[in-house]
C-alpha cells in the first residue's frame, strides 16, 4: 500500500525522514472553504490574532499559516496539537469532524448526538433539576410533545419568508423564482399576469410570513395548554381528587360555566 507523501518512507521503502516537511504535499482538504481552512480563519479572527502571531505560537513560517487559511496545506500532527492548545479547541473541530469546539469529550458527544450548540447544552445543564416540574422537565415535555415538530416546521417557514423580505432590498427587486431553471424566473408584473391566467392569487412574502407566524403561535399555544392540562391532571391525581365523583377538571368546569352564561 502506498504511503502518503508526508510519510518518512517513500513507495520503495527508502528512509526519507531527513527530507524537509513541505505542507504543500498534503492533497486533501483543498480550497479556502475546506473545513480546516474555514475553522482556522474563524478562530484567528475570533481571538484577534495576526498570522504572524499564530505562526510564532505554533512554530512555523507566516507563509505556512497563510497556506493553511487558503486551504492549500494541512499541518502535521505536532503542529495540529499546538493549534488545539493555542485556540483551546479539539483537533476534530479544526478538521471539520465535529461542529463543537470544546475539548470536553462528553459534552462534544452530547452536542454531536442531539445537534445542539455548546451554549445550548450548557444552558440545559444549568437548568437541570431533580425536583418535579423543574424547567428542564418542562422543556423536556415541550420537546417530546407530538405538536413540537409541527411548531419547529412552522418557525422554519416563517423565518424563510421573513428572511426573503429582509434580503430582497439587497437583491434584484421584483423578480420571483418559480423553480431552479432560469426559464422559471418572472418579473413581478409578469408573475401577477400568470397568476390571473391560471386563476390563482399571487401571495406576497409578507402575507406568507404573517401566515406562518400566526400558525407558529397557534401551535405553541396548543402545546402550552396540553402541558398545563398534564400538570393539573398529575397534581389532582396525587391528591386523590379523582376519587371524588363530584370533581371536575378545572378547564371542563370553566367551559361549563361559560356555556351557562
Amino acid at each position: 500500500m502506498a504511503l502518503p507523501p508526508s510519510s518518512p518512507l517513500d513507495r520503495k521503502g527508502k528512509n526519507m525522514s531527513r527530507k524537509k516537511y513541505n505542507p504543500r504535499n498534503i492533497a486533501s482538504y483543498k480550497g479556502s472553504q475546506s473545513p480546516f481552512a474555514r475553522r482556522l480563519t474563524q478562530l484567528i479572527e475570533k481571538h484577534g490574532l495576526k498570522q504572524r502571531e499564530v505562526a510564532e505560537a505554533i512554530e512555523v513560517q507566516r507563509q505556512t499559516v497563510s497556506l493553511y487559511t487558503k486551504g492549500q496545506a494541512l499541518p502535521d500532527v505536532a503542529c495540529l496539537v499546538k493549534m488545539t492548545k493555542l485556540f483551546n479547541v479539539s483537533a476534530d473541530y479544526l478538521l471539520g469532524l465535529t461542529r463543537t469546539p470544546t475539548l470536553e469529550a462528553d459534552k462534544r458527544a452530547v452536542c454531536d448526538y442531539v445537534g445542539l450548540s455548546e451554549p445550548a447544552v450548557d444552558f440545559l445543564h444549568e437548568i437541570k433539576g431533580d425536583e418535579r416540574y423543574s424547567r428542564s422537565e418542562l422543556l423536556s415535555n415541550m420537546i417530546s410533545s407530538e405538536k413540537f415538530d409541527e411548531f419547529t416546521q412552522r418557525v422554519q417557514e416563517f423565518i424563510s419568508e421573513d428572511a426573503e423580505i429582509r434580503i430582497r432590498p439587497f437583491t434584484d427587486e421584483g423578480i420571483i423564482e418559480f423553480g431552479a431553471d432560469s426559464s422559471d424566473t418572472l418579473y413581478e408584473g409578469e408573475a401577477e399576469d400568470y397568476a390571473k391566467h391560471i386563476g390563482k392569487r399571487l401571495i406576497s412574502p409578507e402575507d406568507m410570513a404573517h401566515f406562518y407566524r400566526k400558525l407558529s403561535l397557534e401551535v405553541l399555544e396548543r402545546i402550552l395548554i396540553d402541558m398545563s392540562d398534564d400538570y393539573v391532571s398529575a397534581f389532582v391525581g396525587d391528591l386523590g381528587l379523582y376519587a371524588d365523583e363530584n370533581y371536575k377538571e378545572p378547564r371542563e368546569q370553566v367551559n361549563n360555566e361559560s356555556d351557562s352564561l
